[in-house]
């Protein structure tokens, strides 16, 4: 996350202009210690109000034994350093992404939202559904079937990964989609959002990342995403994803890259793509539902 221009879009994706990024400050010692003591979180919510803990110290950099990609999606070697800051490389700026729809179809998507999907914080304080975070939730390495995903919509079997999540991991995605029920989405909604996280942030709450990007889906305060206090809650940061994806007009029939980069404005979009069959296998687990509503319903 250490990429130049890794930044995601203003909460309303309609607009053509973005904040001046804030100039990064000389730090001093002090402040470099400082930052080094707030890592990833450790725990996401059981209720939506609920922010999760920091670890008390956490070495400014260790080497890097997870995943050889960063949340960013670039490729780095296992020894690369890691800490506070992100994977400690260089790379290419992202390019602009053009508007996803004219203006006064986002106006009339917008208009027909319930209020607590145009107002994130609504979710915060409310109970999420117990059945989604009571669920066992096998890894999906030893599962005996997969979901069944049509490359109608781009899906690559080839490209899927499919790492074990650990009990961090596990319980924020139950979040996210426990948010995603509590909100009555489709369970592809819960599919994208959770491919994402994984992307952004390996569905780990980071108190830290490039420039001010924040928690599991590393959302700017400074582009309108909500204060560092509400990002770095799982429930409002996944009703802040859904928000803007809900606004995109024809989302589920979309790829996963094309809805996801909809919303985060990626420097690496095609990146999520390696993370949809986890991301489906661990919705299909929590609500119970049949393939096809894991997938796009393009064709349908």
């Amino acid at each position: 996350m250490s990429a130049p221009d890794h930044a995601h879009r203003p909460l309303c994706p309609g607009s053509r202009t973005r904040p001046a990024r804030p100039s990064r400050p000389s730090r001093s010692l002090t402040a470099v210690l400082a930052i080094s003591l707030s890592a990833a979180a450790l725990a996401g919510p059981v209720v939506a109000g609920e922010t999760a803990a920091v670890p008390a110290a956490v070495p400014a950099a260790v080497p890097a034994v997870v995943p050889a990609a960063g949340p960013d999606g670039v490729a780095v070697a296992l020894t690369a350093p890691f800490g506070p800051g992100g994977w400690v490389r260089n790379v290419a700026p992202a390019r602009p992404v053009p508007p996803v729809a004219p203006a006064a179809s986002r106006s009339a998507v917008r208009s027909r939202l319930p209020k607590a999907l145009l107002r994130p914080q609504a979710v915060v304080g409310q109970p999420l559904p117990v059945e989604v975070l009571t669920t066992a939730l096998a890894p999906v390495t030893v599962l005996p079937r997969l979901p069944r995903l049509p490359r109608a919509c781009g899906f690559n079997p080839q490209v899927q990964e499919l790492p074990v999540l650990d009990a961090h991991q596990m319980h924020n995605a139950r979040t996210i989609v426990a948010v995603a029920k509590l909100l009555a989405l489709p369970p592809r909604a819960a599919v994208i959002a959770l491919a994402t996280a994984y992307q952004e942030s390996w569905i780990r709450n980071l108190a830290w990342g490039d420039r001010d990007s924040l928690g599991l889906f590393q959302q700017r305060p400074s582009y309108g995403w909500g204060s560092p206090r509400q990002i770095l809650t799982p429930a409002y940061a996944a009703a802040a994803f859904y928000a803007p994806l809900l606004q995109v007009p024809g989302w589920q029939r979309m790829p996963l890259t094309v809805a996801a980069q909809s919303v985060q404005g990626s420097a690496f979009p095609r990146r999520y793509a390696r993370w949809e069959l986890l991301a489906a296998t661990i919705v299909g687990q929590l609500l119970h539902v049949p393939d096809r509503e894991l997938a796009c319903t393009r064709g349908t």
